[in-house]
This record gives structure tokens, C-alpha cells and sequence, in this order.
């Protein structure tokens, strides 16, 4: 485990949820493929991969040179995969991309195009990123979309909320209405 090129801290974490508002998390993870990988696979592994065998819908096997394009690739599927509140992505006013993972499959640059990715696509321009090296064989991603604008959970909710809050006082002005013809005494 090593120290990350570009680290988030906590005050990162507070700067992107400052404001308040809605926030929902994105996660993606993808397995590398290294050499211990392919030998636990075997031959007949590689040879499913290339003919179309089956893998899980969340994971994809990392492989080829082109580290940026991967991280780019998991950052989007973090972002545009299922979020912990299904929202509209685009109108989050901040955001967190942080990626973990092997150091040999960090890249520096892969980051901030994913950070660039993520800020082209939202409506703010806040967008804080970083890596987090550990000793793994998968890659992850996690983004943090803060102040999202719409999320149509929130809004059902609200409705029904308002629905409940109109229940009750009709509820209460019935009672008042109750009493009001007047009940005789059972004492004189």
C-alpha cells in the first residue's frame, strides 16, 4: 500500500457536501487482470473471456495499456450506473470522484480526465478528485454527486408528506366539529 498522487482528504469530503442539498453515491469495480488472475483462471478462462463467456453485469476485466481510458471508463460507470438515489446526474452542483486500486494501475492523468469527464457532465464546476493505492485485484471508483436538483424519490416523498400534513389537519378540524352540537351532562 502506498500514498496516493492526488489524496482526498476530509475537508475535500466537507467542501463537496457544503451547501446541503440531496447527495447520492455512484460505485464501479473492475477486476485487473494480472498474471496470479490469469493463472487462476487457466486456459480455459482466456478462452471463455474471448468468445463471449459470462461475466457479472458490475464487473468488467481491466485489460490492455491504456490505463486512462480504463479509469475514464470506470469513473463513467460509476456516474451513470445505479446511484444510491436514482437522480438526474447532470444537475448536481459538486462532486468526488475517487478511484482505488493497485498503485501499478493508478494513472495520474487517468484521474483528471475522469475529473474532467465528471465536470463536463454536471451542472457545477466543483469537481475534486483522487487515487487511494492499495493492494488489490480489482479497481473501484466511487463518485459523489452533491446538491443534486432532481431526484424523483425526494419529490414522491415530498407529495406525500404534503398529502399526510392535509390528512391530518382535516383529521383534527373533524374532531373540533364533533363536539360542537353540544353533549349533555351526565352529573347535575
Amino acid at each position: 500500500m502506498g500514498v496516493g498522487e492526488m489524496v482526498v482528504d476530509s475537508s475535500e469530503i466537507i467542501n463537496t457536501l457544503r451547501g446541503g442539498g440531496i447527495t447520492s453515491v455512484g460505485y464501479a469495480i473492475s477486476e485487473v487482470l494480472s498474471e496470479r488472475s490469469k493463472q487462476k483462471r487457466g486456459i480455459f478462462g482466456g478462452i471463455k473471456d474471448r468468445f463471449g463467456g459470462k461475466r457479472e453485469a458490475n464487473e468488467e476485466v481491466l485489460m490492455g495499456e491504456d490505463k486512462s481510458a480504463k479509469i475514464v471508463s470506470l469513473v463513467r460507470r460509476a456516474m451513470l450506473g445505479r446511484l444510491t438515489l436514482p437522480c438526474d446526474y447532470s444537475t448536481a452542483e459538486r462532486a468526488l470522484v475517487l478511484i482505488a486500486g493497485p498503485p501499478d494501475e493508478m494513472d495520474r492523468k487517468g484521474v483528471e480526465k475522469a475529473k474532467s469527464w465528471v465536470e463536463e457532465n454536471i451542472a457545477g464546476v466543483e469537481v475534486r478528485g483522487g487515487d487511494y493505492p492499495v493492494d488489490s485485484e480489482y479497481v473501484a471508483a466511487v463518485v459523489m454527486l452533491a446538491t443534486v436538483g432532481n431526484a424523483p424519490r425526494i419529490k414522491e416523498l415530498l407529495d406525500i408528506a404534503k398529502e399526510t400534513k392535509e390528512d391530518v389537519i382535516k383529521s383534527k378540524e373533524k374532531k373540533s366539529n364533533m363536539f360542537e352540537e353540544g353533549i349533555e351532562p351526565l352529573f347535575e
